[in-house]
């Protein structure tokens, strides 16, 4: 097995939703520059870090005998990291302990390779309660920028699905715990039935039999037409950007709207909604773009119309200790208090939040979608003009 199944559990909500963008990436890597390289970026490294650490702590906790962690155990990881972990740690636990003779798997290998071959992916914990008959599934998300909800979430629907021939439940809770989130709840959950999870086995196989479709038409055709793609929120994460039709046909819309139209007298709010909902699609695709033609360049091959540049880095002192001493500490360096967030990385969030504000923050547009609540327009006075 690779490490990523193409219709895995962590892909469910793009694959699911655009079952053409496994075809597409499948042409994408066939073609001209094949996909973009993937390289891991340092926000999802620290994301493996954590979850190593999360996968480390709970089975020592669960099959250790409960002993702390040595101290060689914990170097590998930052306060950081523990900080943030203990909080999703601290959540499973108290599960556990809550729970007359639990069942417990940390990263559990889960599947639904019954219906297909490559229905696969890796729960982060999971708890039975068999007197109940009562499943707890948790997936830790170490990211701060993207707020992911537990409700009729996909990736935790599969891996509940995977675990129900084993365990029969008849409920089960879904937990998604954010530790880093900036808005909105850290510990999010979500409790349903069996039968969601009968109807979701329906729609997984149905959502196969699509991917199939497209993958038989990608072969006929060797390319997909814009129709066949669902663009939504899901493309943040697609490997198939690049060559996505609907996102050159979105881009092409944009470029004839904003030649030929004047924004304040000709569209209406349904035409502005409609083009500002492509921002991060659009953004995304163009981002990626860039990436094929740097990875193309830089191993050599011939791209027209582009070229590689040198980068004009930021000029450095040779020796600072060197430059300190002719010209003294004081007239070339100055105290700078951290702010609370880097703080928060050498002393514990605890031990500030006493000696933290939150200043209320201004009102700015969004889309009437977006999960924030919204708010009464300010007197311009207090805002001066906007």
């Amino acid at each position: 097995m690779s490490t990523h199944s193409p219709t895995g559990a962590s892909g469910a909500k793009r694959w699911m939703n655009c079952p053409a963008s496994i075809a597409l990436a499948e042409l994408l890597a066939k073609g001209v520059g094949g996909l973009p390289e993937e390289t891991e970026s340092e926000y999802a490294k620290e994301g493996t870090k954590a979850h190593e650490f999360a996968e480390k702590t709970l089975t020592n906790y669960w099959s250790g005998g409960g002993d702390p962690l040595s101290v060689e155990e914990l170097k590998p990881y930052s306060f950081e990291i523990m900080e943030f972990v203990h909080v999703y740690t601290r959540e499973v636990v108290s599960l556990i302990e809550s729970i007359h003779m639990p069942e417990v798997r940390i990263e559990v290998a889960a599947d639904m390779t019954y219906i297909h071959e490559d229905l696969w992916g890796t729960a982060d914990a999971v708890v039975y309660d068999r007197d109940s008959q009562h499943l707890h599934v948790f997936d830790l998300k170490y990211g701060e920028g993207i707020m992911v909800e537990a409700y009729e979430n996909p990736q935790l629907l599969f891996y509940a699905g995977c675990m129900l021939m084993e365990f029969m439940p008849k409920t089960i809770t879904s937990y998604i715990i954010q530790p880093r989130a900036t808005m909105g709840d850290v510990v999010k959950s979500w409790t349903y039935d069996v039968e969601r999870l009968i109807a979701f086995e329906a729609e997984v196989k149905e959502a196969l039999a699509w991917v199939d479709t497209y993958r038989g038409l990608a072969e006929k055709k060797g390319k997909l037409t814009a129709d066949c793609v669902n663009p939504g929120d899901w493309c943040q994460f697609c490997p198939a950007v690049t060559g996505c039709p609907k996102h050159l046909e979105n881009f092409t819309a944009l470029e004839e709207v904003s030649a030929n139209t004047d924004v304040d007298l000709l569209l209406t709010d349904e035409q502005i909604h409609h083009y500002l909902s492509m921002e991060k699609g659009v953004t995304k695709w163009l981002s990626e773009l860039k990436k094929n033609v740097q990875n193309r360049l830089l191993s050599g091959e011939k791209v027209e119309g582009f070229k590689l540049v040198m980068t004009s880095p930021h000029r450095a002192w040779k020796n600072e200790g060197t430059v300190i001493r002719k010209f003294g500490k004081r007239t070339l360096t100055k105290e700078v208090i951290l702010s609370p967030a880097q703080a928060e990385k050498v002393i514990p969030a605890k031990d500030l939040e006493r000696y933290i504000t939150k200043p209320e923050g201004s009102p700015v547009m969004a889309l009437a979608e977006d999960k924030r609540k919204a708010v009464d327009p300010p007197a311009l006075e207090m805002f001066g003009e906007m």
